[in-house]
């Protein structure tokens, strides 16, 4: 058999390893997997790598979100991860952090990861070493809501990727930007675009705070509230830019900072 028809044999996101076509060796090296767009193989003896694309979404694959958008509606989350939380991270869910510039290194630093059950990436938000909230982002297509979240207040809740200084923050909306963003500079997400009185008193400390969102309408509402909220106690400043924080390079992000 080869190896398309044994990943296609595979359920959604299986793997297995089969001998390789090029008969680089003895043994089951090649690495065969069934991903959300593909069935692709890779061996780790000589590098031979294949793919092919699925196109359309399978039944079987439209069954199972259906089912997961079905648990989302009366999942009730609680302050504690998933209790299948891991940080090792399937092919699907390492390809949807890399697409945003997040590095193993990276994830592994901010304790991202991921929920089989939810078929989930799971990001934390730490406090002083505690766990103060996290959000679970949808990984597939067609799968809603796009983020499950503890149904608690948040209103002081901010993701920081910041050092021991007050001089300036940059504030953007998602878990991600402000991981790229935080590599650079202090950088605090909202966790969306409004802020909040708790928000606004945290931010208020900085001698500049400069706001990165997205730009869409809720972007621009979100950065002109936040100038009119602090703009009488430090300064505000604002970058607008086509693309998200995270979906630009480091060289880009560094001279949007830089301007």
């Amino acid at each position: 058999m080869n190896w398309i028809s044994i990943a296609k044999d595979l359920p959604l996101h299986g793997k297995t390893q089969t001998t390789c076509p090029e008969n680089c060796g003895s043994g089951e090296k090649l690495s065969v997997n069934h991903s959300i767009k593909s069935y692709w193989c890779n061996c780790y003896r000589c590098g031979y790598t294949d793919s092919e694309f699925k196109g359309k979404q399978t039944l079987t694959e439209l069954t199972r979100i259906q089912q997961l958008n079905e648990a989302a509606e009366s999942l009730e989350l609680t302050l504690e991860l998933p209790s299948d939380f891991t940080e090792e991270l399937p092919r699907h869910a390492r390809m949807w952090l890399f697409k945003a510039g997040i590095t193993p290194t990276l994830w592994k630093k901010h304790g991202i990861g991921y929920s089989q059950k939810l078929d989930r990436v799971v990001l934390p938000v730490y406090e002083g070493g505690s766990l103060i909230w996290y959000q679970c982002r949808a990984l597939q297509a067609g799968q809603k809501p796009k983020y499950l979240q503890p149904a608690y207040d948040r209103s002081s809740v901010m993701f920081k990727v910041v050092k021991d200084n007050t001089d300036k923050v940059v504030v953007v909306e998602d878990i991600l930007s402000a991981i790229r963003v935080g590599e650079l500079i202090n950088t605090i997400s909202l966790l969306g675009t409004k802020i909040t009185t708790a928000q606004a008193a945290m931010l208020g400390k900085y001698n500049e705070v400069v706001t990165w969102l997205d730009a869409d309408k809720a972007g621009r509402q979100g950065a002109y509230k936040i100038r009119k909220t602090l703009g009488l106690v430090t300064n505000v400043s604002n970058i607008v830019t086509p693309l998200d924080p995270k979906e630009l390079s480091n060289k880009e992000i560094k001279e949007k900072l830089c301007q």
